[in-house]
């Protein structure tokens, strides 16, 4: 199984977005691997945290609520070589996320992503529309 590897920030939510969509168009299964946000350390202890939510629970956890220095990520390019490698790409500290679709909603998923990814913007103007006020703000970053 392939894996699509991205960044959890607006722009790389927008590219993997667009990933998962051809990879929809070509298989029905896939696996993503979800990079950190958060680098949290004070002295030896590294951790690192994939949300502020993830982030404030290492912090009180395992650092006491004490100071610590804290490096947000804003893309993959800010990673360094080993930094990747010791998170995301190894197994023993990736994040898999497993992307599947049953059969059964094979066509009902077709229509969404068509509407929401395909080439009538109009659809994608309609979908925002009618969910805009179902959202909160808070919960989209």
């Amino acid at each position: 199984m392939k894996t699509l590897l991205y960044v959890l920030t607006i722009s790389g939510l927008t590219v993997g977005t667009k990933l998962i969509e051809i990879a929809y168009n070509l298989v029905l299964r896939f696996l993503i691997r979800r990079t950190n946000l958060y680098k949290i350390s004070k002295g030896a202890k590294t951790y690192y945290a994939v949300n502020d939510k993830h982030k404030d629970e290492i912090i009180k956890k395992e650092f006491k609520n004490s100071d610590v220095t804290i490096n947000r990520f804003k893309g993959l390019g800010e990673m360094m070589p080993a930094q990747l490698k010791e998170t995301t790409m190894s197994q023993e500290n990736r994040t898999l996320l497993k992307v599947q679709i049953a059969s059964k909603d094979k066509k009902k998923t077709h229509k969404s992503v068509d509407s929401l990814m395909g080439k009538k913007p109009e659809l994608r103007f309609k979908f925002i529309v009618e969910n805009s006020k179902k959202i909160a703000a808070e919960s989209i970053l």
